[in-house]
């Protein structure tokens, strides 16, 4: 339920971005709240190739704005991580976090 919200808000900030040329915080909004989202549940992961792809299409984005939202998409795993880290279970929440991104059933 917390994905799905923080994704329409990402959402809210694309789409406004599209429309009205948003500022640079506009992009760092939408990659954060992306990010919280992926945080959250690990198919929301997958909106950051997306979202990169509409702006490469529908926008014309400069491209620090690419490395603003990815930064904006990587800050919640960071802070995430120094929750971690400061209590000694820093490599838990990378190998836990990427093992179940790319775990396949089969």
């Amino acid at each position: 339920m917390g994905s799905i919200t923080f994704v329409l808000f990402g959402l809210n900030y694309l789409l406004t971005h599209l429309k009205y040329r948003g500022t640079e915080e506009n992009i760092l909004s939408t990659g954060f709240t992306f990010g919280l989202a992926a945080l959250f549940a690990k198919a929301a992961f997958f909106f950051l190739p997306f979202t990169i792809l509409i702006y490469l299409l529908y926008s014309s984005t400069l491209n620090r704005r690419y490395f603003l939202f990815t930064f904006g998409f990587g800050m919640p795993f960071v802070l995430m991580w120094l929750y971690y880290f400061w209590n000694g279970a820093g490599a838990e929440f990378w190998s836990g976090y990427m093992s179940q991104l790319v775990h396949i059933e089969g």
